[in-house]
Parts: C-alpha cells; structure tokens; sequence
C-alpha cells in the first residue's frame, strides 16, 4: 500500500467516520452530452453547516452555504480530478434531521492528497 493509499484510507477512517461526525450524502456527478452518464454514488462526509451569506452589494439578499468535507478518492469519496465545479450536485439534509436536498458543489476551497473541502450552494 503507497502513502497515497495511506492518507486515503486515514481520512475515511478518521475524518469522515460515520460513527462520529460523517454523514450520508449522495454524489450526483454531471452528465455529459456525449453520454458519458456517471453513475451516483452514496458517500460519508462532514458538513458545516454555516450561516446565511451575503450574495449582492446592497448587503439585502443572502443564500445559505455549507462547507463539505470529503475523502480525495473516487472509491470513498469524490476525487479531485472527477470534481465538476458548477455541474456536480452533493444531495444532503440542510439541517441536521431534515430530508435531504440537492446543492450544487460550487467551489473547491482546498484539497490534499486525503481531504477536499467544497462549498454548496
């Protein structure tokens, strides 16, 4: 097993374990025109979920975002380079509780080799 393979596996088991703070969310990838349908998958991550943003300069109109934490693989998570900003949707419960819903995965905030962090919108 690589290093690579190491961190991997780490940041399922420590990160994003379901017996402590990961949650289910379904990864819904885009679909491409050409066909290439990429199938969803349920996956374990560790949702912020933080306040109202502003989203306008009269500071009047605000939008809810969270802060997703991920395993930076395409077995136990979502990996980096499959990542489709704008296209991909992570369907998860706004609150804590709730049914989930679909967002779109807008930003990568940062990525390892082990962990992205993506927001939603």
């Amino acid at each position: 097993m690589s290093l690579h393979d190491v961190i991997q596996s780490d940041a399922s088991l420590v990160f994003a374990n379901a017996s402590d703070f990961g949650e289910t969310a379904t990864y819904k990838p885009k679909l491409y025109s050409e066909g290439d349908a990429r199938a969803n998958r349920t996956i374990t991550v560790v949702i912020d979920r933080q306040a109202l943003e502003i989203i306008s300069e009269d500071q009047q109109t605000v939008a809810p975002v969270w802060q997703i934490e991920i395993v930076n693989s395409s077995t136990l998570g979502i990996s980096s380079d499959e990542l489709d900003l704008g296209g991909d949707v992570l369907s998860f419960p706004p609150r804590v509780g709730e049914t989930a819903e679909d967002r779109t995965i807008t930003r990568l905030l940062s990525h390892d080799e082990g962990m992205l962090s993506v927001e939603c919108r």
